[in-house]
């Protein structure tokens, strides 16, 4: 995956309600997720291998 260099971002990210599937699979990997990172907020994603980190 590229990664892409944000120079400069205000505001804040909000995810709600967020569900995810692979096209393969019939059980989502990710399922209800809501959460709102803010302007100059770090967020670290952990979990076990195959709980949806990635996606």
């Amino acid at each position: 995956m590229a990664k892409t260099n944000i120079e400069m971002f205000v505001g804040n990210i909000a995810f709600e309600n967020v569900e995810f599937t692979y096209p393969e699979s019939k059980k989502p990997v990710l399922k209800d997720i809501s959460f709102e990172v803010q302007t100059g907020q770090t967020v670290a994603i952990v979990g076990t291998t195959g709980s949806g980190k990635t996606t």
